[in-house]
């Protein structure tokens, strides 16, 4: 088995995660994902987020416009981030990795964070009309970590609103899916019946990878596939 393939190598995948949202109930939160083939506990998630946070008074920082500012944030997954997940790209295992380095997920966190932290995140014109979202940014941190070798594969290769609208699709699909077997329930019966679940299969002991969660993989040759046909 290659190391691109061991399942103790360190691989990238895109999250598609669902915002909750009651005005575009259709969106999603997108990120990057650094973990093995089986998710568990260590992965790791970088993205672009303007989720509102507390400041020095307690009062929620923002912008000029009103609108929370757009910043940059690495961090373990947590559980909230596996009971809103629809969708899980697998890109392929980093690369330019000695044999040691690509089972070593520490040290992989630490170089593809020094590479996203200098992609530029989504900003606000003279006007405060929002220049770009979570998706460009993503968009920009799959070219950065291509360009600087860390990422095989070549994310211009590909139209990148098609790219998203298929991966957007396989996420829509999950939704409705769970939305018609928990019988259409409302946003907080829904979170608790997937916390739950999340509770369950950690009381087994089994892995994301072995639960229903499984169904939200999806490879990148399926997506390019769809693509070409």
């Amino acid at each position: 088995m290659s190391p691109s393939s061991s399942s103790s190598s360190v691989q990238f995948f895109i999250h598609a995660t669902d915002r909750m949202s009651s005005t575009a109930p259709n969106s999603f939160h997108w990120s990057l994902v650094v973990g093995r083939l089986v998710a568990d506990d260590e992965d790791y998630k970088f993205h672009a987020t303007n989720a509102l946070i507390p400041g020095p008074t307690g009062a929620a920082e923002l912008t000029q416009w009103g609108t929370a500012p757009w910043r940059y944030e690495s961090r373990a997954i947590q559980p909230i981030d596996k009971q809103l997940l629809l969708c899980r790209v697998h890109l392929g295992a980093i690369q330019g990795l000695s044999a040691s380095e690509s089972t070593n997920l520490r040290e992989a966190i630490l170089i593809v964070d020094q590479i996203l932290r200098d992609v530029a995140l989504p900003t606000f014109d003279d006007a405060g009309v929002q220049q770009g979202n979570c998706s460009t940014w993503l968009a920009s941190a799959l070219l950065a970590l291509h360009e600087s070798g860390r990422l095989a594969w070549d994310p211009t290769s590909v139209d990148p609103v098609e790219f998203k609208a298929a991966v957007q699709a396989h996420a829509y699909a999950r939704k409705k899916e769970l939305a018609q077997r928990l019988g259409r329930p409302s946003t907080r019966l829904r979170l608790q019946v997937r916390t739950m679940i999340a509770t369950t299969v950690g009381k087994l002991g089994l892995r994301s990878g072995d639960s229903q969660q499984s169904q939200e993989d999806v490879g990148l040759e399926q997506i390019l596939a769809e693509l070409r046909s």
